[in-house]
């Protein structure tokens, strides 16, 4: 999707507004009576926002958010795993960031000094860099 696009700015942004903040209502009524806030609808409403811009990625950022969710829950809890944890989490982040942001870059250097490789065509997900 086109951020400059008429249906984007005119009906996608209000609705999606719209919808954010009937989500902040609702979970402000779920979290009257708990201690720790949750943001569950929220957090839903954005995988919607984002599943609409390319629905193919939305596994991916799961995956990533996932990837960062376990190595951080690592990090504050241990002490002896701690920079292996954060290798990994920075690992799985560049390899994606490669992979979607620099592969046809690469093959097109390869391309260029005589090695034969097709150059891959990926479309970018959203925030990606």
């Amino acid at each position: 999707m086109v951020f400059s696009d008429l249906f984007f700015i005119f009906a996608f942004i209000p609705s999606f507004a719209l919808l954010y903040l009937i989500a902040s209502f609702i979970d402000r009524k779920a979290n009257a009576s708990t201690i720790t806030p949750y943001n569950r609808t929220k957090n839903w409403v954005l995988v919607m926002f984002y599943a609409w811009g390319e629905p193919v990625y939305v596994f991916l950022m799961l995956f990533s958010v996932l990837v960062n969710y376990i190595a951080g829950r690592i990090i504050d809890r241990t002490t002896s795993q701690r920079r292996l944890a954060l290798t990994i989490g920075l690992v799985c982040n560049i390899l994606i960031l490669g992979v979607f942001k620099y592969l046809g870059f690469f093959a097109s250097i390869l391309s260029d000094i005589g090695i034969s490789i097709s150059l891959p065509t990926l479309a970018l997900p959203i925030g990606i860099s």
